[in-house]
């Protein structure tokens, strides 16, 4: 799995929308098998969000990133786990070894109230996501209801009755 650290010297970059550098890590059943560091070609949420997916991230890891380019790197399949800080060195420690739940990796005022970054342990199959692969995708206008598939967000499907996105039930 290709993940994306955005960084600032040898720390997670504070605020993703202005770092101008990457780690990219390649990890395999909880093994590091290698690390890449890149320079953004862009400082626009659009060209970054498709630099990330050209590169093949799946994730990305970073500290504060404002919503228009969440959506845009969300909107290309990308994972993202916000609100982290801390030596990239532990961040990526704690990534492989499933730890990023630990309160000593979020920024400061985000203990809870930021946990909408998929790092929990509260239970289910899908430890990451912090909650169960199983449930449904409803459709907000018409509800019609789909099968929710695990690694696609609701948001993402169209509803086969209207083509209205699909929200989480």
């Amino acid at each position: 799995m290709k993940t994306a650290i955005s960084t600032l010297t040898d720390r997670i970059a504070p605020v993703f929308d202005t770092a101008n550098e990457l780690l990219l890590v390649d990890c395999e059943h909880s093994r590091l098998i290698g690390k890449d560091r890149v320079s953004f070609d862009s400082r626009e949420a659009g060209p970054r969000a498709v630099q990330l997916s050209t590169l093949g991230v799946q994730t990305l890891l970073c500290g504060a990133i404002s919503t228009p380019f969440r959506l845009a790197v969300e909107g290309c399949g990308i994972r993202v786990i916000p609100f982290l800080t801390g030596k990239v060195e532990e961040i990526l420690g704690a990534w492989i070894c499933d730890g990023l739940d630990e309160s000593r990796f979020s920024m400061p005022g985000c203990q809870g109230s930021c946990r909408n970054r998929g790092a929990t342990k509260r239970g289910g199959e899908h430890k990451k996501r912090g909650r169960s692969c199983k449930g449904l995708c409803v459709c907000p206008v018409c509800g019609q209801e789909a099968a929710h598939t695990p690694g696609t967000p609701c948001k993402e499907l169209l509803c086969p009755k209207c083509g209205t996105a699909m929200a989480r039930q």
